[in-house]
């Protein structure tokens, strides 16, 4: 046995076995079409409409007009997840949540404050972001300097990534 450390590979780990189940396929895929040019536009129509809980069956036999079953959920999901997540960011129209990461992400003022001590008692350079999340902390640290992030959950991530794209930051983020 050796004392090295060796790198841990988030997409397969024989410790772990096959880390990319059906589940998390599916995921990502909806991930990725949600922050596509055609996932913006179904969210931005999505955005006018009445979300409500009653109206969720009209809603997807809309969206399956042009969507598999599978995204037209997603897509609903996201922006219901959007409306919820004003109460945290200003910007929450042009960001991305999974549920669970909503509801652990930082409010916004608390990133800021956060972000401000940073700032104020690190040395000058880029800042490490260990399990950023969705990047809430993320892109008010980057609002100052760059930023190396880590996220073990490949659709938070890739959802910290967009929300960085989408706010301006994409150029001072690396997740």
């Amino acid at each position: 046995m050796t004392n090295e450390l060796q790198p841990f590979d988030t997409q397969r780990s024989s410790r772990h076995g096959d880390r990319r189940s059906p589940e998390t396929a599916r995921d990502l895929e909806a991930a990725a079409f949600l922050v596509s040019p055609e996932g913006a536009a179904v969210l931005a129509a999505l955005e006018e409409m009445d979300l409500g809980e009653a109206r969720t069956l009209e809603i997807l036999t809309h969206l399956r007009r042009t969507l598999p079953p599978d995204l037209a959920g997603a897509a609903l999901t996201q922006a219901r997840l959007r409306r919820r997540a004003v109460a945290k960011f200003p910007a929450a129209n042009r960001m991305f949540f999974t549920a669970e990461a909503l509801e652990q992400a930082s409010g916004w003022e608390p990133a800021l404050n956060r972000a401000a001590q940073i700032d104020a008692a690190a040395p000058p350079g880029p800042v490490l972001d260990l399990g950023c999340g969705i990047g809430g902390d993320l892109i008010a640290l980057a609002q100052s300097r760059p930023v190396v992030a880590y996220e073990l959950d490949p659709v938070r991530a890739r959802f910290a990534v967009a929300n960085a794209a989408a706010l301006g930051l994409a150029d001072r983020v690396t997740v």
